[in-house]
């Protein structure tokens, strides 16, 4: 049915349709580019987490220990595993679609609040114009690509749209009919919230005090009118409360617990952050990934900006008592950043995402702004009502097509994880984890020592950095010094018993070194911090082997393949020990075959699975099978320029002709 204007004629629901679908359609445009987005920094979550990989029972996914204090995040992500796997396309359309809807949910709480009461007289009739302007400048600020491009910060968009929608929920009971229906939603969306990051947690207080101000302006009187909606709302705290507490135990990275990092550093530090913040919304330019800001000290990093902050926070009050309206935006901008910008600490100090809804009232105040005053400095956009809404709507299509195209330009930041990190360093040149991720996808390529000089670089900014130590360890060793390379991985571990991949380069070198006792402590230390990497488990059955241990062995082989049924490396190490072991109880040539063919069929008849399937068939006595297949193995190393594999090849493929068997 239609939709009432404020000044009392229909306005057709087709118009509104119209908004709502170009808001759709930009936000797709702008936001395409961003599916060839890869993992970045903490998106590893969707590789690690084991428990996302299966959706059913969700409880497993929502109570994982990376998850579980936002677990229907956790939901999201094993929905998206279920859809795609480790293919990130499902994971960027989830990401888009929270988004979007946010920007519609948005255009609804700003429309309908210009058609309340206080409001309708000056804003009525401009309304939808109004609201869509602000959503859509909202949905392209390029200050967004954090929390929708960069895949699991889409809990602070999930916190974001169920945010909005409380507040929407609640409008439509006050300002309507069913106002039971409408309440019993906002609760659910404000758990939904809780569930999804504890941003949401103002979310109850917000609402009170939008209510206050647009429709009762007494807090008694709302209270009173609506008491069951505050009671449900407030309920919700119990769900953070709960997810709080269950990730008490694991949570290093925020909390008055942090032992490098004060209240008092963390306050004084965010005046400067917050600043920021501000000049980031106005002219979004040289966003960054990965701040490594620092804390504030001298008093010329705290006293500047505090001012600022502080008259900002005057202005709102003042607002609050001669025009309460704008007043909220101060509110809401001051509310929702209260519980990352001010006393408790977080390791990061400054981080783009944390702008999500903040940005709304910087937004808002801004679009508004210019709409009331635009008229009173230049007299002339009084007088012809149609040119003054021409100019603002070719300032608002400047605008977000400036917006629009840094957000397009800042999602192709994110199709290289080599191109982000070399743009953080450039940014943020004393940034220890940005050299160190810098270095990371250097090695990767191939470039290792260039990968040297950032590790190196990286413990020169923080020497108690444990993952710089463990990374530096592997360049060592990648170019021949596996002495200092031990000693940076034992200081890694030193530093943080829980850090990856340390371990298990520490289990490589023992084990180069024959002490097969001593790698297979290692490999299941990896395990323990790291039970998701499989070539920890698949080196531990080797290392196992090495000592005779055969049954512990195939059991190490058989977890990789139980974590990873497709693993080329558990399915080969598995076969060749089931047909070759000294231990006649674990010999099963006919599981050997089956497992080695599945690995061939998985490699696509690579040499080495070849190889192996051809000495699996030789210990079964099925020799001309395994001389067709080692044959064939032969030349498919020789045409890939892998000349020694040949030559080994060719000497086990003569075993075969004369009918002896013979083991890679």
């Amino acid at each position: 049915m239609p939709d009432s204007t404020t000044d009392g004629s229909p306005q057709p629901s087709s118009q509104l349709w119209i908004f709502q679908t170009a808001l759709i359609a930009i936000g797709v445009f702008v936001y395409l580019n961003s599916f060839k987005g890869q993992i970045v920094f903490d998106d590893v979550a969707i590789n690690e987490d084991l428990a996302i990989r299966h959706l059913w029972p969700p409880w497993g996914a929502m109570t994982s220990p990376q998850q579980v204090a936002r677990p229907l995040v956790g939901l999201s992500l094993a929905l998206n595993y279920a859809v795609s796997g480790t293919n990130l396309w499902s994971y960027h359309l989830f990401n888009l679609i929270i988004h979007v809807l946010a920007a519609l949910v948005l255009f609804g709480v700003v429309r309908r609040t210009l058609m309340t009461d206080r409001l309708r007289e000056r804003f009525g009739k401009a309304s939808t114009g109004l609201a869509f302007s602000i959503a859509l400048i909202w949905m392209v600020h390029p200050l967004q690509t954090q929390s929708v491009t960069y895949l699991i910060q889409r809990s602070e968009a999930m916190a974001g749209l169920f945010y909005l929608l409380t507040l929407y929920c609640v409008i439509r009971g006050l300002s309507g009919e069913h106002k039971a229906g409408w309440y019993a939603a906002a609760v659910a969306s404000c758990a939904a919230g809780m569930g999804s990051k504890p941003v949401m947690a103002t979310a109850p207080i917000m609402v009170l005090i939008y209510q206050l101000i647009f429709f009762t302006g007494s807090l008694k009187k709302t209270l009173r009118q609506s008491a069951g909606l505050y009671a449900g709302l407030a309920a919700t705290w119990l769900i953070l409360a709960a997810t709080l507490g269950a990730s008490s135990t694991s949570q290093i990275s925020a909390g008055f617990s942090l032992a490098h990092l004060t209240p008092w550093e963390y306050l004084r530090s965010q005046f400067g952050v917050i600043v920021h913040y501000l000049r980031l919304s106005l002219w979004p330019t040289n966003l960054c990934l990965d701040y490594g800001w620092p804390v504030a000290k001298a008093a010329g990093d705290i006293v500047p900006y505090a001012l600022i902050v502080g008259l900002l926070g005057l202005l709102t009050l003042f607002a609050l008592k001669r025009c309460r309206e704008v007043g909220f935006l101060g509110v809401w901008f001051f509310l929702i950043l209260a519980p990352t910008s001010s006393v408790m600490p977080i390791v990061d100090l400054a981080v783009e995402h944390r702008m999500y809804l903040p940005l709304a009232a910087v937004v808002t105040l801004i679009v508004i702004g210019v709409h009331r005053l635009a008229p009173l400095i230049l007299p002339s956009l009084r007088d012809t009502q149609r040119a003054a809404r021409w100019a603002g709507v070719v300032a608002v299509a400047v605008i977000a097509a400036w917006f629009g195209s840094l957000t397009i330009a800042r999602n192709e930041y994110y199709e290289s994880k080599l191109v982000m990190w070399a743009d953080v360093v450039t940014k943020r040149p004393d940034n220890w984890r940005g050299r160190n991720h810098l270095g990371l996808y250097l090695s990767e390529r191939g470039e290792i020592d260039e990968a040297k000089i950032q590790f190196e670089k990286a413990i020169e900014y923080n020497p108690a950095y444990p993952e710089a130590h463990s990374n530096l360890g592997m360049a060592l060793a990648h170019t021949g010094h596996p002495a200092e390379a031990m000693v940076h991985y034992q200081e890694a571990v030193r530093l943080w018993p829980q850090v990856k991949i340390a371990n298990f380069n520490l289990g490589q070198i023992t084990a180069s070194q024959g002490k097969w006792g001593e790698a297979a402590a290692y490999y299941r230390n990896e395990i323990k911090v790291n039970p998701s990497y499989g070539e920890a488990y698949t080196q531990l059955g080797l290392a196992l082997e090495k000592q005779k241990q055969f049954a512990a062995a195939a059991a190490a082989y058989r977890d990789d393949l139980t974590l990873f049924p497709n693993s080329p490396q558990g399915l080969c190490f598995l076969a060749l020990l089931l047909a070759n072991s000294e231990a006649g109880d674990l010999r099963d040539t006919d599981q050997a075959i089956r497992l080695a063919e599945m690995a061939v069929k998985i490699t696509r008849r690579q040499p080495v699975a070849l190889d192996i399937l051809a000495s699996v068939y030789s210990s079964a006595g099925r020799f001309q099978d395994a001389a067709a297949t080692a044959q064939e193995a032969m030349n498919a190393a020789q045409s890939g320029g892998a000349n020694e594999l040949a030559a080994g090849i060719r000497s086990r493929l003569a075993s075969y002709t004369a009918g002896r068997a013979d083991r890679p």
